[in-house]
């Protein structure tokens, strides 16, 4: 009843809501890029299509990178930064907002879903869900972080009932700030109820890790860096064990983060795939091979794929 009670304060839908279902954005991924070479989609293109000429993420692409092998194999919390610009001829439909790294998001979630670690918790929020959002509104970060407590509250319940009031008063205190146009420092509030929600669930787990993947932070109603700033400090403290994955396209959010800037104490804690933009194949040909290693990641027989 409590975590109902917590919706409501925070008037979110957790977890029925489309920022949170991993189906949902994957499908819209790949009706909007040519990812999957099973899909309708992909099988109905013009090998001539602009689409087919340009990088597309796949599972493979991905786990061959170093940095994120690194973020992975990590001992300690970590969080990766992957930023990018996305090509408006590479999707299928055009025009679309959306980040040729998104699908990089979905591969980590549905990963870390099906892990065999039962004590480690994976929460999904997704910031562009609609394939065409609204321009002039921004996503709400009390909402995004709101979301991310609700899921540990739910991981570990006890934590719920042992401390009811100090999270009620933590919310209260966020959604007061927001109301007088202090959004930075109702950031901070909500930060610091999470770090606080962590290490007490983190108490009760036998070493499990929580995995927050968050898509598309260039769509929240605050500027980058200040958000940025507060998540990197929740990899630095240490009684959280907890990786983020995070996606970003620069085109679209408010200003930049400069990494240069973070406190040494965990600067090493964060790595950064900086300046991964979507670039063109030398020949449109060469998206079949693509096409064909990430059917064989799927179990997709692609070898008769259109000439």
């Amino acid at each position: 009843m409590r975590l109902d009670e917590l919706k409501a304060m925070l008037n979110i839908t957790v977890p029925n809501c489309a920022e949170m279902d991993l189906q949902v954005s994957r499908k819209s991924l790949i009706d909007t890029f040519p990812i999957d070479p099973a899909s309708i989609e992909i099988n109905h293109l013009s090998t001539r299509h602009p689409s087919l000429r340009y990088q597309q993420m796949s599972q493979t692409l991905l786990y061959e990178q170093s940095v994120y092998k690194d973020w992975l194999a990590s001992p300690t919390s970590s969080l990766l930064y992957l930023t990018g610009i996305t090509s408006p001829e590479a999707c299928i439909k055009r025009p679309t907002t959306y980040s040729w790294l998104s699908p990089a998001a979905i591969y980590v979630a549905e990963q870390q879903s099906a892990s065999e670690k039962s004590d480690d918790l994976c929460v999904y929020y997704n910031c562009h869900p609609s394939l065409s959002p609204d321009a002039n509104v921004r996503h709400g970060s009390l909402e995004l972080l709101g979301s991310i407590i609700w899921s540990v509250l739910r991981w570990k319940p006890a934590v719920l009932r042992h401390r009811w009031q100090h999270v009620k008063q933590g919310i209260e205190k966020a959604k007061s700030l927001r109301a007088e146009g202090d959004i930075r420092q109702s950031v901070k509030s909500m930060i610091n109820l999470l770090k606080d929600v962590l290490i007490e669930a983190q108490k009760r787990t036998d070493n499990g890790f929580a995995y927050f993947v968050l898509d598309r932070l260039d769509q929240i109603d605050i500027k980058l860096r200040y958000l940025m700033d507060e998540l990197a400090h929740i990899v630095a403290v240490r009684d959280c064990k907890v990786k983020m994955f995070v996606v970003v396209d620069p085109a679209y959010a408010q200003g930049e983060w400069d990494l240069d800037m973070l406190d040494s104490e965990f600067r090493d804690r964060v790595l950064h795939q900086a300046n991964w933009d979507q670039t063109r194949l030398p020949t449109y040909e060469r998206i079949w091979n693509n096409a064909k290693k990430l059917g064989m990641d799927n179990g997709v027989d692609v070898a008769d794929t259109k000439e």
